[in-house]
């Protein structure tokens, strides 16, 4: 019964379009004046590449690095919910009724795990394999806490298999995020 009320759920909700955002993206772009893309032809290439990004950061005081972590964190358990809804019901979803609930869960309850952890008092430049296991640490206590609330407790419209799903992803997603720091 459940399987069959989430999947005419997954076929009756809005789908996230890919489409309005790279419209805008190309409108922006090609707003650029001329001038600016003349003048130096290695434009897009230096606005978005990784050596600027990063020197930028190193550059940041301690605090607005922590703060760029957390918001970092932040992101990746909201994209990570929802992927882990993608590949669940294999279809990328727009959140409705309790599942907004599971985003909630997954930031709220991760963030103080994570402070617990010490995920945000190491500098990212001299993160040894100490600093991930603490990760790996951090992520098995918030697993068991969400798997706890939406696999074995269960809500209504959250998929029990996200429970699983969305710590394991985080847990990639954290650790590749602070590998690549390093």
């Amino acid at each position: 019964m459940r399987n069959i009320h989430l999947h005419a759920l997954a076929h009756n909700q809005q789908f996230f379009d890919v489409a309005p955002f790279m419209q805008k993206l190309i409108i922006w772009y090609t707003s650029l004046p001329a001038s600016i893309v003349r003048a130096n032809p290695r434009f897009t290439m230096q606005m978005f590449s990784n050596e600027t990004i990063s020197n930028k950061i190193r550059e940041l005081p301690r605090g607005q690095k922590r703060t760029i972590a957390v918001l970092a964190d932040i992101l990746l358990c909201i994209f990570t919910v929802a992927l882990s809804y993608r590949l669940r019901l294999d279809a990328w979803i727009y959140p409705i009724g309790n599942q907004w609930l599971s985003y909630v869960v997954a930031v709220g309850l991760s963030l103080p795990i994570f402070i617990r952890f010490g995920l945000y008092k190491a500098i990212f430049r001299y993160i040894g394999w100490y600093a991930l296991s603490s990760v790996t640490l951090a992520c098995l206590v918030y697993g068991a806490g969400y798997a706890l609330i939406f696999s074995v407790i269960g809500i209504t419209l959250v998929p029990r298999t996200t429970g699983f799903l969305q710590p394991i992803l985080l847990f990639i997603a954290v650790g590749a995020s602070r590998a690549a720091a390093r």
